[in-house]
């Protein structure tokens, strides 16, 4: 395709009505602490209707989050980063040839780890893979990363900019089998914790 995907699915300033939150959902404490479970359901409710409305067939969506900790950055923040995660994922995913008959997988998987003193979240898709340059420019540190390589995709750019505003690095590679696995590093914030 010679048009960008990532221009061709939006997300919506307004949530649609979503379904109830299951048992185990958190809601955001007054410090931001969110569950990576809360952060990411919307946003696969929001690529779905985004690819449908982009004229694709939306890719089959997995979520398997650690749901013991939350995120104790500001949610919104947070969001910032997985929403242009999410929406590429979907958009290389539902994009995605098939190199024979057989009909092509078309996933989303979003993974979480708490580490103690991090969290990760991984975005996988089974897209086409990233550029060598690409990941280049992701492994490059923040201080010294130049502009995005052309084909790097508007949604990258913004998740790499959003994810240094809030202390996070994103790493990506190319999986064995294919597609991409983007992941975002979120350090835990220890000021509230030294505070006297």
């Amino acid at each position: 395709m010679s048009a960008d995907p990532d221009s061709r699915v939006q997300f919506a300033d307004t949530e649609a009505a979503m379904p109830p939150r299951p048992a185990h959902s958190r809601s955001p404490s007054p410090q931001g602490d969110m569950s990576p479970r809360d952060l990411v359901e919307p946003l696969f409710a929001e690529a779905t209707r985004g690819c449908r409305a982009a004229g694709l067939a939306p890719p089959t969506a997995s979520l398997e989050v650690c749901g013991d900790r939350g995120i104790d950055d500001d949610p919104q923040l947070v969001r910032g980063v997985l929403a242009p995660l999410v929406c590429r994922a979907f958009v290389a995913a539902a994009a995605a040839a098939a190199p024979s008959d057989a009909p092509p997988l078309r996933e989303v998987l979003v993974t979480s780890i708490d580490l103690g003193d991090s969290v990760e979240i991984e975005v996988a898709d089974s897209g086409p893979w990233l550029a060598a340059p690409v990941r280049e420019w992701l492994a490059t540190p923040a201080s010294r990363r130049e502009d995005a390589p052309a084909d790097a995709g508007l949604a990258l750019a913004t998740a790499v900019t959003a994810a240094v505003r809030i202390g996070g690095t994103l790493s990506a590679a190319n999986c064995p089998e294919g597609g991409v696995a983007i992941t975002l590093r979120l350090p835990r914030r220890r000021a509230h914790r030294l505070a006297a």
